[in-house]
């Protein structure tokens, strides 16, 4: 955690101080942009370092309520819509009716972490396909076009602030998918990874049907 709050810390201190001298408006907004960019990597760290702290110790209200796990999908889709359309990412969505019981907020963050990965490891103009289905109980696949994962990654991507082939983009802190394992254990789910490198990652999360 020390390490991963230093490095925007020391960024932010660093343009804090030039901002300080006589400096043209062109770099005094370049400085400011910076500030504020590390300042949302510290805001969104400590945001996630608290989640995980409370899916740790189930501080978390559990209650389950019946809902439309496609309507769910669906809004985290229009969610992440500024990131997918600024890259000109083509999504495939198959979103049939689809009704489950959770604990609706808790499952949303899943799709929106996945999303968010999906997307940030696609190229420009690539394609991510979402997939629900609902037979042996309630299954969504989330795949992409990225540069794929390598056995060391996907055995160590649930590790607090790993961050592997998968995530050479310097964004985020290797928080997202410990999110994940945690809430969809909290369901009693399962998540399955398929990816080699240059052939992409494909996620699929899985409920059992006596759930729903």
């Amino acid at each position: 955690v020390s390490h991963e709050i230093k490095t925007p810390l020391s960024v932010i201190n660093g343009y804090a101080d030039l901002l300080q001298e006589e400096l043209p408006p062109e770099e005094q907004r370049e400085y400011a942009a910076a500030i504020s960019r590390e300042s949302q990597r510290l805001l969104h760290l400590s945001q996630n370092m608290l989640r995980i702290s409370q899916l740790d110790n189930a501080r978390i209200n559990s209650n389950q309520t019946r809902f439309r796990l496609d309507e769910q999908l669906r809004q985290a889709v229009l969610f992440m819509e500024p990131k997918w359309t600024a890259k000109g990412i083509d999504l495939d969505v198959d979103l049939p009716v689809c009704t489950c019981l959770g604990n609706e907020e808790l499952l949303v963050q899943v799709w929106i972490n996945l999303l968010d990965n999906a997307v940030k490891f696609s190229p420009e103009g690539g394609r991510v396909r979402i997939r629900l289905v609902d037979e042996a109980g309630p299954q969504v696949t989330i795949e992409d076009e990225g540069p794929g994962m390598d056995a060391e990654t996907r055995e160590r991507i649930y590790e607090q602030f790993y961050q592997g082939d998968h995530s050479r983009i310097k964004e985020g802190a290797g928080l997202g998918m410990s999110i994940v394992r945690r809430i969809v254990d909290l369901h009693k789910g399962t998540i399955d990874i398929q990816s080699a490198p240059g052939e992409g990652t494909r996620i699929t999360v899985g409920f059992p049907k006596r759930k729903y």
